[in-house]
């Protein structure tokens, strides 16, 4: 396993994981995993795949897809949910460290002037495969053209 705090940030989805992921949300029509390093979400779902390692950079990408589901380099998360958005992907799965989509006010701003809202997020245990950091790891689904009802301003005096 590599760890980011080796200057990697490819951290192996553990089989039972991705597994549990591709049977909860049951994807159909056009799907992508844009970064599968160990393939393993492919065992388990009929995909596109992209894999910067493999010479297939998904910022090349430009299909629509009704689905993607992965789990994103950290240090990028960002860039892939812009990308998931000009793409205009219906349905968008990132196992992540839950703080990389809902505690940072530029990631929430990205996904509300794209017109997404997140639908669901299911909180996990770190695997131990994964570097422990503290964080709270989680299973988050992002939907395009989803209301959620929460209200995104900003205080000012």
């Amino acid at each position: 396993m590599l760890n980011p705090q080796w200057g990697n940030d490819k951290v192996y989805t553990p089989d039972c994981l991705a597994k549990f992921i591709v049977n909860y949300f049951k994807p159909q029509g056009k799907i992508l995993e844009p970064c599968c390093w160990n393939w393993v979400f492919l065992k388990y779902m009929k995909a596109d795949w992209c894999e910067i390692d493999k010479w297939k950079d998904f910022f090349n990408c430009d299909k629509t897809y009704d689905w993607i589901i992965t789990n994103p380099p950290f240090s990028q998360i960002r860039k892939f949910l812009q990308h998931c958005y000009k793409l205009k992907t219906k349905n968008i799965v990132f196992l992540c460290p839950t703080n990389h989509i809902i505690w940072l006010k530029a990631r929430l701003t990205d996904m509300f002037n794209s017109r997404y809202s997140i639908k669901e997020i299911i909180l996990i245990d770190t695997p131990n495969e994964f570097p422990q950091s503290g964080f709270q790891w989680s299973i988050n689904y992002i939907k395009l053209n989803y209301h959620w009802d929460i209200k995104l301003t900003n205080f000012k005096e």
